[in-house]
């Protein structure tokens, strides 16, 4: 069994915060953040590549970066390699109420890209799968199997970085 690896530095969940402007932001230790900023934790901390902020924001981040895998289709999670980026949209609620967050909610593609959810494939132990993201429902990064994940979200895309 290997271990799932993810980003040392935990943070509580601030809708508003991040990703961050540099590099020295996120080394002087991130305190709060959301889903976008852990993205940039993670491939900055893990693989020491460093994401400036258009490049992870949404829309732009949705659109330019990495290769799509899945586009706007069913997710196989079992053909995810570790680090791709999964997006989502929010089914819940931090207090578990079903929420509408689908594509005809919203006024254009764009604002419903903007309000996607993102969160990083860490792999598979024991036959189950992993993600580890920022969220309000958690309270901050957090790992989660699979199947809380999708009760939770609904994964649109997949993308994955080849740089």
């Amino acid at each position: 069994m290997k271990t799932l690896i993810y980003p040392r530095g935990p943070f509580t969940y601030q809708y508003l915060a991040g990703p961050v402007e540099t590099k020295a932001e996120l080394l002087a230790g991130v305190t709060e953040g959301n889903c976008r900023l852990a993205i940039q934790q993670y491939f900055y901390e893990l693989h020491d590549l460093w994401l400036e902020k258009a490049e992870v924001y949404l829309p732009g981040g949705y659109k330019h970066l990495g290769k799509f895998v899945y586009e706007e289709a069913v997710v196989d999670f079992d053909r995810l390699e570790v680090g791709d980026i999964v997006f989502a949209q929010n089914l819940r609620n931090k207090k578990g109420e079903v929420i509408d967050r689908g594509l005809e909610s919203f006024t254009d593609k764009d604002q419903w890209l903007f309000y996607l959810h993102s969160a990083l494939y860490i792999g598979k132990e024991n036959n189950t799968h992993y993600l580890w993201h920022a969220s309000s429902i958690c309270g901050g990064t957090c790992v989660w199997e699979l199947d809380k994940f999708l009760y939770n979200y609904l994964p649109i895309s997949v993308k994955r970085l080849v740089r």
